[in-house]
């Protein structure tokens, strides 16, 4: 997650983790959104002057799904990656 506007007002906790951010203008937080709670909550005494802005970016980690010095000489497109781009594709269109 990425914080693109000011913000004073809401924080977000990471309970399993003991921490806590509020996360302003250009600070970044990267979590396992599967196995990480977090939570959003409000200050009680700041407040945000404008909107708060966040950016939430989903990444995925695959696994190596052939050997690295195994030759690839497939008839056809791998599937993980073939896939992920049809679903980027119709995504596009709407």
């Amino acid at each position: 997650m990425m914080a693109i506007s000011e913000n004073k007002r809401v924080i977000t906790c990471f309970p399993l983790a003991q921490h806590e951010w509020t996360l302003t203008a250009g600070d970044v937080v990267g979590f396992d959104f599967n196995r990480e709670l977090h939570i959003i909550r409000n200050h009680e005494t700041d407040i945000n002057t404008s909107f708060r802005i966040a950016l939430k970016l989903h990444y995925i980690v695959c696994v190596q799904w052939r050997p690295r010095r195994a030759p690839l000489r497939l008839p056809f497109p791998p599937p993980l990656p073939f896939l992920l781009a049809q679903i980027g594709l119709l995504a596009r269109s709407f």
